[in-house]
């Protein structure tokens, strides 16, 4: 994510667009998930909370609603929320 101030103090702010919707919806969509992509997946949740806790961040809301995919043909996963909490 970038943040620009424009010059009539308007700010922009450039974040990655994710085009594979949320984990719910691709669990939802499944039906059943595959133990290797349910074993992909959590690898990389355990990834991102280790991050985060490793940075002093605690994530407050993990749930699939906020766990988005890069995109519809990938197990690529970001993990998203808009309020943080600093410990």
């Amino acid at each position: 994510m970038n943040c620009f101030t424009l010059k009539d103090m308007q700010v922009a702010i450039v974040m990655e667009y994710l085009e594979g919707g949320t984990l719910l919806e691709y669990a939802q969509n499944k039906k059943r998930l595959a133990e290797d992509e349910a074993r992909i997946f959590f690898s990389q949740i355990v990834d991102a909370v280790s991050h985060c806790h490793a940075n002093k961040v605690i994530h407050c809301d993990l749930k699939l609603e906020n766990i988005l995919l890069k995109s519809r043909d990938s197990l690529d996963i970001k993990v998203i929320h808009q309020e943080i909490s600093f410990f």
